[in-house]
């Protein structure tokens, strides 16, 4: 506790050296909780809940209660600032130049401690000594003149140094020298100075804030702006951001700019969603039927079938981008068409919904397996008894028993295609969008793609809109999940069983290899373009013309791409994730499954609350906390990699623990017992015991936070703008992107290098993980 106590002493100095309040709050608090609870003999449990709750609170529920906030006040680009902010800013506007552009010579310097100016006119050579209070003429002989007759001395006066003004850059930007007729004399710079005039004038009795050059008025409007008080139409730029009530909500549905967008958003979303559920369950449970057979090549099959549940899935919807491009793409070049599948709305969404179904064929095949061995063979064998046949006994018995059991990892997978940002994003853009006819939204675009729009794309960031829309999607999001949290609860497990060899080889043969066509096709282009120099995902032809090292060796000769900065980026952040989840994560879990404390029950129903809410919906309210933070702790703010961990840590907290949590119930309780006979400590008892038996779980949280980590794309793409720090997800995006452009080969090359490590972690674990998915489908 010394040198955590150190370490948030010296960062409370940091925040109150930056005069940031709100950091210096938060700090204390830590510290001062943390002190209480670990030299409390009476807080036990919460010696193991402790760090997890703290990355909990700081990084999902603060910025959920942010942007719930954020939601109900205009707060968009131009109502960004504080009220005195833009009223500072407004009178700062309209300082004008006289009519005669008078300017002036000018010696910074200070006279009895105060910041002071020696100014002399070129034109009239008059010279004067101001200060922030007053500009007073000098008469000859009190001040001493160079050459040219410029003021450059005067009793008491001393001149500034160039290193001087270079530390003082913001307060003389900041100087104003006030005239007795209301003008100032303002530094342009640390030499010259100029004559302005006020023309806007701000009454703090009225409110009201007057122009005298163009002689309008202007008041507060209650939405952040001042507005012509002759014309409300009329208002003035910066704004604030002010409290709007339920504005932006009421937005979704009475702004006609806002509406039709939104209502079609939100209509596609929900078919979006519901067709990949329908799509994927279907194709994974007719394979995971095909592969239960008895079947020559099984062990090959099965290995194939899930590799793209093993790649990186940016690299995968960025490799099928390119397969679908119109002049040089691998489908157009296999049905020697030109297609611009990007251009049409309903080839968009087919594009797109094929692409989902070959990243989550995988999964859905492996829960189906699990749910499949869970159903009782004398239930098949009864109604075999009676006649039925194998289509009757799968639609009248498998399969509602199937659904069931399934209920909630299908309720599980709509709500997270409902949030599929990567898919949309890297893949279409949300496009196509017709933006000759005024449209913001394209045909692609789902809930989460539009509010990110709102939010970071264009001129208007529309930080309240995007907070109301992500406010939106979690009710949504939470009321399917807490659908799905009630299917768990009632569903059964059920005992594992033999099913009998079915007949049909030779049509689950056909099937199973129509399904590794589809599954290699994209691997084998990504391959023959990796040695492709053309820098395209394919030559025209499917048989290698060309052989080439060249895009291997441009990814570590090219001193402008740092790949291997990038992998250990990558690298390191997961690993640290991984690590890092593990331990808070299990000892959190432990406190929630074998201590009784006040607030357990309500704590577990809080935990599958925030778990469902993911870090993304609460971006523009993450943006703006870490833009904060990086202020006073740069390593740990915005477009660091340690505070990306941070976020990366508390988004996923929830998950991580309701899942070890359910592992360690199953933990015989007489185990505790007989280590505490023994006279085992509460920590001896998790470190010698649980964690241990927990081992398998263990790993399987920490490959599963590995591999979502070294995925993850669109977190790192917004928080990691140095080139050197970003992970190979955001590099690798930039060679399909503007700034390396359109260049396929260095990126395919760059894709199987980074998956590598992935597969052969996969593939060596994939009993551990297949094992979790399929008690997760078969336990309640």
């Amino acid at each position: 506790m010394a040198a955590v106590d150190a370490l948030l002493l010296s960062m409370f100095f940091a925040a109150l050296h930056k005069h940031s309040g709100i950091l210096q709050l938060v700090i204390a608090l830590v510290g001062v909780i943390a002190n209480y609870v670990y030299f409390s003999k009476r807080t036990m449990p919460f010696k193991f809940l402790l760090p997890g709750l703290i990355l909990l609170v700081l990084f999902v529920v603060i910025p959920v209660v942010y942007t719930v906030e954020m939601s109900f006040f205009n707060y968009q680009s131009g109502n960004i600032i504080s009220k005195d902010g833009a009223i500072t800013q407004l009178i700062n506007d309209g300082l004008t130049p006289d009519a005669a552009n008078t300017s002036y010579d000018m010696v910074l310097g200070s006279d009895n401690g105060k910041f002071t100016a020696l100014l002399t006119n070129p034109v009239t050579h008059i010279s004067y000594i101001a200060n922030e209070s007053s500009v007073t003429t000098l008469a000859p002989g009190e001040f001493t003149a160079d050459s040219k007759g410029d003021a450059v001395g005067a009793p008491g006066f001393k001149a500034y140094t160039p290193d001087q003004e270079a530390n003082l850059d913001a307060q003389i930007t900041a100087a104003k020298f006030p005239l007795p007729n209301g003008g100032f004399i303002q530094p342009q710079d640390t030499s010259t100075a100029a004559l302005l005039t006020q023309s806007v004038q701000y009454d703090k009795a009225t409110g009201l804030l007057k122009n005298s050059a163009t002689g309008k008025t202007y008041k507060d409007n209650g939405n952040g702006n001042f507005a012509n008080v002759n014309n409300p139409k009329d208002v003035l730029y910066p704004g604030w951001k002010a409290f709007s009530k339920f504005q932006n909500y009421a937005h979704l549905l009475t702004d006609s700019n806002i509406r039709g967008p939104f209502i079609g958003v939100f209509i596609w979303t929900f078919v979006f969603a519901s067709v990949t559920v329908i799509l994927m369950f279907g194709f994974g449970l007719l394979l995971a039927i095909a592969l239960e057979q008895d079947l020559r090549f099984k062990r090959f099959y099965r290995s194939i079938v899930i590799l793209p549940y093993a790649i990186p899935s940016f690299m995968s919807i960025l490799i099928w981008k390119g397969m679908f491009n119109t002049q040089f793409g691998a489908v157009n070049a296999l049905f020697h068409s030109h297609i611009d599948f990007f251009d049409s709305p309903w080839l968009a969404r087919g594009m797109v919904l094929i692409v989902n179904l070959w990243l989550g064929l995988p999964y859905f095949y492996l829960i189906s397996t699990g749910a499949l061995q869970a159903i009782p063979g004398d239930l098949e064998e009864a109604a075999e008894m009676d006649g039925a046949t194998s289509t009757q006994i799968l639609r009248r018995i498998k399969l509602p028993l199937l659904l069931q059991i399934l209920a909630p990892l299908l309720i599980s997978s709509f709500a997270f295609n409902f949030n599929n940002f990567n898919l949309i994003y890297l893949l279409t853009g949300g496009g196509p969008t017709d933006v000759l006819h005024g449209q913001t939204a394209g045909a692609t675009d789902i809930l989460i793609t539009y509010t990110y729009k709102t939010a970071f794309n264009g001129a208007n960031q529309n930080y309240g809109s995007a907070s109301a829309i992500s406010m939106l999607i979690f009710i949504i999001v939470a009321s399917l999940s807490r659908i799905g949290h009630g299917e768990l609860m009632t569903t059964q497990a059920v005992a594992r069983r033999k099913h009998k060899i079915s007949r049909g080889h030779l049509l689950s043969h056909a099937y199973i290899w129509v399904l590794i066509i589809f599954i290699l096709f994209p691997i084998y282009v990504v391959i023959e373009s990796s040695f492709n120099p053309t820098g395209v995902l394919t030559s025209g032809s499917f048989i290698p013309t060309q052989f080439s090292w060249a895009n291997y060796h441009e990814l570590f000769s090219d001193p402008h791409v740092p790949f291997t900065r990038w992998i250990l980026n990558s690298i390191v952040l997961a690993t640290a994730n991984a690590v890092i989840a593990v331990f808070i994560g299990g000892a959190s879990a432990f406190a929630f499954s074998r201590m009784k404390f006040r607030g357990r029950k309500i704590g577990l129903q809080a935990l599958l609350l925030v778990q469902v809410f993911p870090s993304f919906l609460a971006l523009a309210a993450i943006y703006v906390m870490m833009e904060r933070v990086y202020t006073v702790f740069p390593a740990i703010g915005l477009g660091s990699l340690g505070g990306l961990l941070l976020i990366y840590l508390g988004g996923a907290m929830g998950v991580n623990i309701w899942l070890l949590r359910g592992y360690i119930d199953t933990i015989p309780m007489e185990l505790d017992e007989a280590a505490r006979i023994d006279g085992a400590s509460t920590p001896q008892v998790y470190w010698l015991i649980f964690f241990p038996l927990a081992a398998p779980v263990l790993a399987v949280t920490a490959l599963l936070a590995f591999i979502g980590t070294f995925n993850e794309f669109i977190l790192a793409s917004i928080f990691l703008t140095d080139v050197n720090r970003r992970t190979v997800a955001v590099g690798l995006n930039s060679f399909v992107g503007a700034q390396f452009g359109q260049n396929w080969g260095p990126f395919a090359a760059g894709s199987l290098i980074a998956s590598i490590p992935l597969v052969i972690l996969f593939l060596s674990l994939q009993r551990f993980i297949i094992g979790g998915l399929t008690q997760g489908a078969t336990k309640g």
